[in-house]
């Protein structure tokens, strides 16, 4: 099976989108598919990561800024139609012409720039259309759509969906990478045995558009935590403050380490007692290793 996934990251969207996406290719590649990506090339985009995993990934030309993406139409842009970066019906050509040359059975969307009118312009090239979506705010033309978010009910999509789509809806649905399953036994254990902080995890995803790490620190470093408590800082690959963010590690009471664009966010999560994270994919990540979290809604969807 091949499957054709449109996504993107930059310093507006961040990286919970392709990361969510990563997981479901690394699954599905568990089962014999393929997947090849497709991203626009805005800056703090994870085009490089995506190929390092392992996955074909075609970058399209970034257009620089966005003042043509909203043009007049019968209805409404969706509320994030200028994360696109170029109009859809330009975006819409551009993803046509790389299916063109890739024949595939899925065509996966996670994009909130996204909607019926992108994926109708796109039926003629793939034989189905899986939307990954967590907003419920426009409608799809889609054969089958992922929502994640806790507690979302099928009437919500009714009238957002043609009749035939499959709906995956809640919680048990949420897209994570294999190892935190793995590790999900191990943390758990380790939260039954101890109550204590004694580790605290600080991490607010790939890019961190509104420096809530410098905040978090800050506010750390103003509790009177235990001299023997450890502070776990993880920048994402499209962070550009890591030197401040160094030097004010270094200035704290107790030991801090800073990392950036780790592999092993699972492990680190588990041997957490406590994390400060961002209220997205990490937020997620948390709840499946049990860890007490203090999540920070970044974004209107985020808390929802």
């Amino acid at each position: 099976m091949k499957i054709a996934i449109r996504v993107d990251a930059s310093r507006t969207i961040g990286s919970g989108h392709v990361m969510r996406c990563l997981a479901l290719a690394g699954a599905l590649r568990e089962k014999g598919a393929r997947s090849h990506f497709i991203c626009r090339a805005h800056e703090g985009n994870l085009v490089e990561l995506i190929r390092g995993e392992g996955h074909v990934c075609t970058a399209l030309e970034p257009r620089g800024a966005a003042d043509n993406v909203i043009n007049a139409e019968e209805e409404p842009l969706p509320a994030h139609a200028l994360w696109l970066g170029v109009p859809w019906r330009c975006d819409a050509e551009e993803t046509g012409e790389v299916l063109r040359c890739v024949s595939c059975d899925w065509l996966v969307t996670d994009h909130y720039a996204l909607d019926w009118r992108w994926e109708s312009a796109l039926r003629a090239r793939v034989k189905n259309i899986f939307v990954v979506d967590d907003l419920a705010d426009r409608r799809h033309n889609c054969d089958a759509l992922l929502d994640s978010a806790c507690g979302r009910q099928p009437e919500e999509y009714r009238r957002l969906t043609p009749g035939s789509c499959r709906l995956l809806l809640g919680s048990g649905f949420a897209l994570l990478r294999p190892e935190f399953a793995e590790w999900r036994v191990k943390a758990l254990k380790r939260r039954e045995e101890s109550d204590r902080v004694r580790r605290i995890l600080v991490t607010f995803g790939g890019v961190d558009a509104d420096n809530l790490t410098v905040q978090a620190l800050e506010q750390l470093g103003r509790v009177g935590l235990p001299a023997d408590v450890k502070i776990d800082v993880v920048l994402g690959i499209g962070f550009a403050r890591e030197a401040g963010i160094r030097e004010q590690a270094g200035a704290l009471p107790v030991e801090t380490e800073v990392a950036v664009a780790v592999d092993n966010m699972a492990e680190r999560m588990a041997r957490a007692d406590l994390g400060v994270v961002g209220a997205g994919v990490s937020a997620w990540e948390a709840c499946c290793l049990g860890l007490p979290t203090i999540a920070v809604a970044a974004a209107g969807n985020q808390g929802s």
